[in-house]
């Protein structure tokens, strides 16, 4: 039956030790046979190799220790960046597949696709559900074909970020999240075939094709082209493409922040659970990656796939990252550190699906081809809940998260009050995100930032016009800009004009909606809604395409909004904590606001 990655496992026994052992008998026999001071120095020699050849300690033999210290001592590790070491030697092409093009990097060892999982644009999150193991859903007929691997990253940055410290940010948002919460997360899948003997570049890669267009089709999956492919690569290393990387024997240091990488040992049908993924993406570090990499048996083959975790952590100090590198260990005694070997498990955690032993695997495959049946890996549950920044709660009580931070900039429209809009950046700043405010009102902001507690840059204020540049925005640090101009006829173009930057959300704020405001409405990604009068929810409603609905807009109660994305329309109540009453007060919109 099936086992679980976070049970610990005895440790298998290799043929090495087996002859090492052999070997260490043979001198203390020949050291018997020569007797006196021979004696002696084979009795010693043998247990030395016994003690190298069968102590363990932290997951690993003493043979292996040794060997990984000599490796990193000898190892040249000049300073790289992270673009380099992620696409070293690797050249890009692409293949058509439902859904658009799909960017394939080859390199020496293989090529590879990359899909993601659900929608990479949508700005309304879905819930976690149960995904069938992709592995599983590849075909299993007895044709000729290369080995092939899947693997399946999951990324998280937890809510509230860790760097918002334990003010008053993080107290109102884990009140509001109720639970557990991710300010971003992703589900990308990377299949590749590798370069057996025998097999052309042609037959990879129409391989490849095959199976891509499979996953596609029945995974309802993205394939990333090549933009979007580099791209995705670099964010996942949560660090600027142009950054150092510098390998520690303890850890990485990507762009500055310390990173540990965890590695199992491949298992055929291991079983990830829930619990587990949950609580490695939940982590209190800066952000994680756990990748599930499955090797498959050779065509023809009955054998089940073997399966391999690796988790990769960021965090802002070594401190915090010893801390949660302990959880690490305390949630999955099979999770090994990779102490002097972190270069080869950031590989493992990057979307290449570069990681494995083909050799090792096919040792494991006889292994299991001579054990009891075993059944089928069966769904693979994703963790639970939504990523985004929750903007309220809807009808069932349940957080409504947006995703107003993606791999695209996102561009919002605000109907309602200055203290909804301040409500929205207090709940930005909780994920991790920097906040710029252009306003002709900087006295009501100011007030306002300053009662945030948050750090110095965490906050700038600034009028129209005014020449300023933030830094962009990243995965762990993106960028709400905050336009409160007044009315559109007022305003200037190019104080409207969003940074159309990746990691950058641009929310227009309107206290009341007129006919020059239809053009933004439309050309928004998002439209968040207060109560409306009629006049206004009947312009909106034709601009958006809403029929019936907009009726509503002008019957929520309140301290409700709608939110309306692609004539998707969401209900929410703001549902203001304790800590946000005291901070803003009541976000409903009031009568002079309208």
């Amino acid at each position: 039956m099936a086992t679980d990655l976070a049970t610990p496992r005895p440790p298998g026994v290799r043929h090495e030790q087996v002859i090492t052992t052999q070997v260490a008998a043979v001198l203390v026999l020949i050291g018997a046979a020569k007797g006196g001071p021979a004696l002696f120095i084979a009795a010693v020699g043998a247990a030395i190799l016994l003690a190298v050849t069968w102590l363990r300690s932290r997951g690993r033999w003493a043979f292996e220790w040794l060997a990984a210290g000599l490796r990193f001592g000898i190892r040249r590790r000049p300073a790289a960046t992270v673009l380099r070491l992620a696409v070293q030697g690797t050249q890009v092409s692409s293949v058509n597949l439902p859904g658009g093009q799909a960017a394939v990097l080859a390199d020496d060892s293989g090529l590879t696709v990359l899909l993601e999982l659900g929608d990479p644009a949508g700005l309304l999150a879905d819930p976690g559900h149960e995904l069938a193991a992709p592995w599983e859903l590849l075909p299993a007929d007895r044709r000729e074909r290369p080995s092939c691997r899947v693997q399946l990253l999951l990324s998280g940055v937890p809510a509230p970020a860790v760097t918002t410290g334990t003010g008053p940010i993080p107290t109102s948002y884990r009140a509001l999240a109720g639970s557990p919460a991710l300010g971003h997360s992703r589900a990308i899948l990377a299949v590749r075939t590798l370069r057996d003997e025998g097999w052309s570049d042609a037959e990879l890669r129409r391989t490849l094709t095959g199976l891509a267009r499979r996953l596609t089709k029945r995974l309802a999956a993205q394939p990333l082209d090549t933009a979007a492919a580099m791209r995705t690569i670099t964010d996942l290393t949560y660090a600027d493409p142009a950054a150092e990387v510098h390998e520690e024997w303890a850890a990485l240091r990507v762009g500055g922040l310390p990173q540990v990488t965890f590695h199992t040992s491949p298992e055929a049908t291991a079983t990830p659970s829930a619990e587990l993924l949950t609580g490695l993406l939940h982590l209190p570090v800066a952000a994680t990656t756990v990748t599930l990499t499955a090797d498959l048996p050779e065509s023809g083959s009955t054998d089940p796939p073997l399966i391999s975790l690796a988790v990769r952590l960021v965090a802002q100090d070594q401190a915090a990252l010893e801390v949660a590198a302990a959880s690490v260990q305390h949630m999955s005694a099979a999770l090994r550190r990779l102490d002097g070997d972190h270069l080869r498990g950031l590989t493992a955690t990057l979307p290449l699906a570069a990681s494995g032993n083909p050799r090792q695997a096919l040792q494991t495959w006889h292994t299991v081809r001579h054990s009891p049946a075993t059944r089928p890996f069966g769904p693979l549950s994703l963790p639970a809940g939504w990523t985004g920044v929750v903007v309220g709660r809807n009808r069932h009580g349940h957080p409504l998260p947006l995703r107003l931070f993606r791999a695209e900039p996102t561009r919002m429209l605000l109907v309602g009050g200055l203290r909804c809009a301040q409500l929205l950046a207090f709940r930005s700043l909780a994920v991790g995100a920097r906040v710029l405010v252009r306003t002709r009102r900087p006295r009501e902001w100011v007030a306002f930032a300053r009662g945030t507690a948050a750090q110095d840059d965490s906050i700038i204020l600034a009028p129209p016009g005014h020449p300023i540049e933030p830094p962009p925005g990243t995965p762990l640090r993106p960028l709400l800009t905050i336009l409160d101009l007044g009315p559109a006829d007022e305003a200037g173009a190019p104080a409207r004009a969003g940074s159309g930057r990746p990691w950058e959300a641009t929310v227009d704020l309107r206290q009341a909606f007129g006919d020059a405001d239809v053009v933004t409405a439309t050309s928004a990604d998002l439209v968040l809604l207060q109560r409306l009068r009629a006049d206004e929810a009947d312009l909106v409603g034709a601009a958006l395409g809403l029929g019936d609905v907009a009726r509503l807009l002008t019957r929520m109660r309140p301290g409700m909004v709608g939110v309306i994305s692609h004539q998707a329309v969401r209900w929410a109540t703001l549902s203001p904590t304790d800590v946000e009453k005291i901070l803003i007060g009541d976000p409903s919109r009031s009568a002079g606001e309208r």
